[in-house]
């Protein structure tokens, strides 16, 4: 692929994460979520399956994903992900990596989130 058309599609896949980013944290606010998210409604925590594979691997399976815990867990890995530092710093100052790690602070997985927190500064 052409480096000119690597960088378009980088572009346009931080674009949609952003606005998946943004989307779920709207939904979230006004309580419309699990209208999304309706599989996700049925349980509450961390699948310790997830997060065995998220510290293996860095990514997460949405098969499973089986809370809107998971769910979360999977779109901060999502920000390791990102292409440019401006959209790390868009989503930073939207507070958005701020409120995931808020929403899992009590799951007991503060090394993982320090971890994913490094890596996304480092982008």
């Amino acid at each position: 692929m052409p480096l000119g058309t690597y960088r378009w599609v980088s572009l346009i896949r931080d674009a949609d994460k952003i606005d998946i980013f943004r989307m779920v944290q709207h939904r979230i606010k006004n309580g419309t979520i699990y209208e999304m998210l309706p599989e996700q409604k049925t349980q509450e925590g961390l699948s310790p399956k997830l997060v065995d594979e998220i510290r293996k691997t860095g990514k997460g399976s949405y098969s499973n994903a089986k809370s809107l815990q998971d769910y979360r867990l999977i779109q901060l890995t999502w920000g390791c992900d990102l292409n440019f530092p401006v959209s790390v710093i868009s989503l930073k100052e939207e507070q958005v990596f701020e409120r995931i790690c808020n929403d899992l602070k009590n799951y007991g997985i503060d090394d993982m989130l320090l971890k994913l927190m490094k890596k996304i500064d480092e982008i």
